[in-house]
């Protein structure tokens, strides 16, 4: 009886202790985040022109610090970049059974300057999710984030000769 009551009792713990360890860890696998050597403004940039010269589209870019300055707040600057692959995104709007996915459509990437100055590009981690959803759909994903990761490491690691050639972002609110 004394066995079957310790080891009730661990099992227990043993649950609550993996429930709090992912918890509280679960940004860590379900957000990934790059410190850009760039400044806010070339980080923006760069990506942006090497969404385009990668074959991405880019249909918006939603600057959040200047939503928030319009209604009075002030905060560090925060860019929305909306990534759109018309091929990837018909592979997954032309099957009914794909379309459950859609909510992550289309590829977003953060770029944010935190209060030290250092600035942060961000995405969802969309390879580890790719894992939850049917063959078609995770191949997709996986082609998607393999690209958009290919991007952001050549928007900061050739950032000099890109920043140079790139054109100033439009900001969307």
């Amino acid at each position: 009886m004394k066995t079957a009551i310790t080891a009730i009792v661990s099992f227990i713990l043993g649950a609550v202790t993996l429930g709090l360890v992912a918890g509280l860890s679960a940004n860590q696998f379900m957000i990934q985040e790059t410190l850009s050597p760039l400044s806010f403004d070339d980080t923006v940039a760069s990506i942006s022109k090497t969404v385009t010269d990668k074959g991405w589209k880019l249909p918006k870019v939603y600057r959040l610090d200047k939503t928030m300055e319009k209604h009075g707040y002030e905060v560090n600057p925060v860019a929305v970049l909306e990534l759109c692959h018309p091929e990837h995104a018909y592979k997954i709007l032309s099957n009914d059974d794909s379309l459950l996915v859609t909510p992550f459509m289309p590829c977003r990437i953060s770029v944010y300057q935190r209060d030290n100055g250092d600035v942060v590009i961000a995405r969802m981690n969309s390879g580890l999710m790719s894992n939850l959803f049917d063959r078609e759909v995770a191949s997709v994903m996986g082609t998607a984030t393999s690209q958009v990761e290919g991007i952001i490491a050549s928007s900061i690691v050739d950032s000099d000769a890109v920043v140079a050639d790139a054109a100033p972002v439009p900001a969307a609110n």
